[in-house]
């Protein structure tokens, strides 16, 4: 297995290429804080949410700019906790991403150090040690103040970075599928409501539609019988509309007609309070004499 170790400032300990099968990176530990913390009993969906805030008096950064990675301890309702900056995490995916790298794991450095229970292991390299005291507790120290702080103990045992399967640590995935598992994940209650909405509203509209088509079927069998009692010499229905306003051409003319007969022009002519006594045509005029 291949191990790199990364700094947020120096970059890459070596050149990581797109065929970089087999490859760990190890985060350095300066960039990471451990802890360990108690907390009331509660579902561990909850104590992901609460441990944020608890350790938020130990911390100097706010605490909405970092990630925290929870592990369950041995002892109940107590947590092993890394806390790293965001923006480290961030910045580290882009360059994998940009060269195309998946890494197996991405890991504390102090963790690739062989565990000892009860022992401290640690590795000496330029001045810094790098140490693992528990399954999930370690850091980086000066060599001096390391020497100070553990060189009396005889537990303490010098070690090799080493990396086995399966990796209990992950910090980062560069997986397309997660990422996109990740950032779907806020949006799935919603979008589970919306589809419930969504189905409920066509199933509404399902049964409107049919309530509309039932009230339009009796409303046209209504126009049906009203249609043949206006017009009860019409023995075929094709089209009431065309057919209603053929009709009504008809009678408009057959109107203008009757505008110009005797009797029409006779009706024009009278007064209604007046009694006609003799009608007189002369000269291809019509006179009417009322009585005086």
């Amino acid at each position: 297995m291949n191990i790199i170790r990364y700094s947020h400032i120096e970059g890459f300990s070596d050149k990581v290429t797109e065929s970089c099968k087999e490859l760990v990176i190890a985060i350095d530990s300066r960039l990471i804080s451990t802890h360990q913390i108690t907390l009331p009993k509660m579902s561990n969906t909850k104590a992901k949410k609460a441990i944020p805030f608890a350790l938020e008096s130990r911390l100097l950064d706010d605490i909405n700019t970092l990630e925290f990675f929870s592990f369950k301890h041995s002892d109940a309702n107590t947590w092993d906790v890394f806390v790293i900056a965001q923006q480290v995490l961030i910045d580290l995916k882009q360059k994998l991403q940009h060269i195309k790298c998946e890494p197996v794991a991405v890991v504390p450095d102090f963790m690739l150090l062989n565990f000892q229970q009860k022992k401290i292991t640690y590795l000496e390299n330029d001045g810094k040690v790098t140490y693992r005291s528990g399954k999930l507790q370690g850091g980086t120290l000066s060599t001096e103040l390391f020497h100070q702080m553990f060189g009396n103990n005889d537990q303490v045992t010098q070690s090799q970075f080493t990396f086995k399967l399966p990796a209990r640590v992950n910090l980062i995935t560069t997986d397309i599928q997660a990422d996109w598992q990740k950032h779907i994940q806020p949006w799935k209650m919603p979008t589970i409501a919306a589809l419930l909405i969504l189905t409920i509203s066509s199933a509404q509209t399902l049964i409107n539609n049919s309530q509309l088509d039932e009230q339009l079927s009796q409303q046209t069998i209504k126009n049906e019988q009203q249609f043949r009692q206006l017009f009860p010499d019409i023995k075929r229905i094709v089209d009431m509309r065309v057919q209603a306003g053929q009709r009504l051409d008809a009678a408009k003319q057959q109107k203008s007609k009757y505008n110009d007969d005797l009797l029409t022009q006779l009706s024009a002519s009278s007064k209604s309070n007046m009694q006609t006594v003799r009608l007189v045509f002369k000269n291809q005029t019509l006179v009417v004499e009322d009585e005086k």
